[in-house]
Order: structure tokens, then C-alpha cells, then sequence
């Protein structure tokens, strides 16, 4: 088994990659390999935003929140996705999963450039790796 901070980088990443705009999990493809040096960006892919200096509470939390919808939305709509064959159909789904996570990051106060700034700050900190794991057991508590 991985450890805790690793499982959460994959999850920050995976979920940061989707809300950049590329969402190939749908189609169950993996992530984790860093763009080699001197490799062009794939069309259509943005880089992601450039760590935030610090993280408060509130920024901390509104994350958290946003990260476990994204989850749910990421959930239901992979299992919608591995159920359908039809090209055309599943691009509307990943179109649809991909306006409820904005949504889900927007709810929260956040832009999506703030949330993946928060995800990349999150993941360099292992103490904030930590208190962000709290938060999340904390939410899904009240949930």
C-alpha cells in the first residue's frame, strides 16, 4: 500500500489535470508520468497555475469541499463513461462531468486556477497534506 501522501498527490493531480480541461480518465488512462523535458504540450492541455505561496483555513477548507464533490461527480460519471460505447455520447458525459466540477470548485468561492494553485501548494506540504486528509474526513462526516 502507498503511502497516505502519495495516494493524495494522485488524487490532487488527477483531479487538477480534470479541471484543467483534459479528461481522458473517462476512458480510464492513467496519470502520474511528467511531461519529459523538451516534449511539446498536447493541443489543448493548459500548464497548471503556479503553486500559491501559503493556504489558509478558509482557502483549506472551501478546497476540501471542492475536491470531495469533484470525487462524487468523478465517480458517478466514470461509471457512466465505462458503460457507453458510443463515441459521441461519451463526450457529452465527460462535457457534463467537467461543467459540474467547475461548478463544484465555483460553489466553494473558488476559481479553478485558485483550486489547482491550492492543489499544488497541498501537495508540496506534508502538514498541510495532512490537515487537508482531516478537513476531508471532517466534510464527509457532516455529509
Amino acid at each position: 500500500m502507498r503511502p497516505r501522501t502519495e495516494r493524495f498527490i494522485g488524487v490532487l493531480t488527477l483531479t487538477a489535470i480534470v479541471l484543467i480541461g483534459f479528461v481522458p480518465m473517462l476512458h480510464g488512462q492513467t496519470y502520474g508520468q511528467q511531461q519529459q523535458p523538451g516534449q511539446q504540450q498536447q493541443p489543448g492541455q493548459q500548464q497548471q497555475p503556479a503553486p500559491q505561496a501559503t493556504v489558509n483555513d478558509a482557502q483549506l477548507k472551501a478546497f476540501v469541499i471542492a475536491w470531495a464533490e469533484i470525487d462524487k461527480v468523478r465517480a458517478e460519471y466514470t461509471a457512466a463513461v465505462r458503460e457507453v460505447r458510443d463515441p459521441e455520447k461519451t463526450t457529452e458525459l465527460q462535457e457534463k462531468a467537467q461543467v459540474k466540477m467547475h461548478e463544484a470548485v465555483e460553489e466553494q468561492g473558488l476559481t479553478v486556477d485558485e483550486y489547482n494553485g491550492i492543489a499544488a501548494v497541498v501537495n508540496s506540504d506534508p502538514e498541510l497534506t495532512e490537515k487537508a486528509y482531516q478537513l476531508r474526513r471532517e466534510v464527509e462526516r457532516q455529509q
